[in-house]
């Protein structure tokens, strides 16, 4: 597992409670940072991909590392697209990556890999 840290801007009046003799001032837009750790899990599902594999394609017969070399193709997909996504929004002078871009990336990328 890895560990992450995440920052949060919050006023600062919700991070410490204001003492008494700050009663009297206003709460102003005072932003503070709160930084707090999580856990990310580094793994790959592998079971829920070779239930999945199971449920939806039994037939198959499947060596024992290719969940990993799936996974490995869907996480590869998706960077990808978020690549191709961002560069259609800066393309089109957009600060944020909207539904159209992401269509349209898609569209690229997936005649790109026909081959």
């Amino acid at each position: 597992m890895e560990l992450e840290t995440t920052f949060c801007y919050l006023p600062l009046w919700t991070i410490s409670p204001r003492s008494p003799k700050d009663a009297n001032q206003p709460k102003g837009d005072h932003i503070g940072v709160l930084a707090f750790s999580k856990l990310v899990n580094c793994k790959a599902p592998r079971g829920f991909l070779k239930c999945t594999f199971k449920q939806k394609k039994p037939h198959l017969r499947l060596e024992t590392c290719s969940d990993l070399l799936i996974h490995l193709n869907c996480l590869l997909f998706v960077h990808r697209l978020a690549e191709e996504s961002r560069t259609n929004a800066c393309g089109s002078k957009s600060g944020v990556i909207t539904q159209d871009h992401v269509l349209t990336a898609g569209k690229v990328i997936l005649r790109k890999s026909r081959g």
